[in-house]
């Protein structure tokens, strides 16, 4: 029994050792005072991922888990899970076949723009031979599945309404060090990035919408987190608060063989005829797709006012 006792403790102690090494060795790391390899920056984030779940949120949305199939997959990862919250179910790489690549050279402080293609390699390490891509080329991918839109400079109001909802929200941040880099694209457009550029979901919160308290999320890497609003905001502020949002109805819709296109209302209530292609145009619909319903589906929306200009 002594012996047991004594193995107990010792193993005991062996584990605080361990938690306070590594606990020293991540803050020497974010401090950029040692190099830890990556796979060791991985395991972290997984528990300290794990020891951060707090319970159930106020409002919470069904979204489901999916771990990132490449090394910086992390937009098209989240992309998919918003997706299929919104009951669409795609493949990360048949999402990846829609996005655009920018294969830009990384020399002399020139390098790719992620607001018009994922930057480098998808399988590459971060800020070597890869980095990631931004909202809106995620956006448009989306619009090729479900009604999306993109939120620029959000509040958290922003997130809460949709999460509310039931839409969960793609939010673009960093993990690990938070330092900034900048670079140009071949044409001269100045670029913002960070180290680490990551995006997860949030599926989430807790507290009034109007002013929430912590927020439940999904990261492509670790899985669920919960994060204070303070560490939130931090986080999502890096990048400037961009995020992109699949609605679960189309914005766009007639009914079969019928030429007469309807916008529907953000609410997902109402539907507005538009009177002509030209305000089609100058509304965007060019970019997503118009659906076709029967005449039944169709009248489940109510009737609003006409789309004139």
């Amino acid at each position: 029994m002594f012996g047991i006792k004594r193995k107990i403790r010792f193993a005991a102690f062996t584990l605080i050792v361990l938690t306070i090494s590594a606990t020293i060795a991540s803050w020497l790391w974010w401090q950029e005072e040692i190099n830890v390899p990556p796979v060791v920056v991985l395991k972290i984030g997984q528990v300290a991922s794990a020891m951060n779940i707090q319970g159930t949120m106020d409002v919470q949305t069904p979204t489901k888990f999916h771990k990132q199939e490449h090394s910086l997959s992390c937009e098209i990862a989240t992309l998919k899970m918003a997706l299929q919250t919104a009951g669409i179910n795609v493949p990360e790489s048949e999402l990846i076949g829609f996005l655009p690549f920018d294969q830009t050279k990384k020399e002399n402080g020139i390098w790719g723009n992620p607001n018009k293609g994922f930057v480098g390699s998808i399988d590459g390490k971060m800020l070597v031979d890869g980095y990631g891509v931004y909202w809106d080329p995620i956006a448009k991918v989306g619009m090729r599945y479900a009604r999306t839109e993109i939120i620029r400079n959000g509040s958290l109001t922003d997130i809460t309404k949709h999460i509310a909802a039931g839409r969960p929200v793609i939010v673009w941040g960093n993990y690990g060090r938070q330092k900034m880099y900048n670079w140009k694209t071949p044409e001269g457009d100045p670029i913002t990035a960070v180290n680490g550029e990551h995006t997860r979901i949030v599926t989430g919160f807790s507290g009034p919408a109007e002013n929430p308290s912590s927020f439940s999320l999904i990261d492509p890497l670790y899985g669920p987190i919960t994060w204070s609003k303070s560490k939130f905001l931090s986080n999502w502020s890096l990048l400037g608060n961009h995020g992109v949002v699949v609605f679960p109805y189309p914005r766009w819709i007639r009914a079969n063989n019928d030429n007469k296109v309807w916008e529907i209302s953000s609410d997902g209530q109402k539907r507005h005829w538009v009177r002509s292609w030209n305000t089609f145009a100058k509304r965007g619909g060019f970019n997503e797709a118009i659906i076709e319903v029967s005449p039944k589906e169709l009248n489940k929306y109510l009737r609003g006012p006409d789309i004139i200009k």
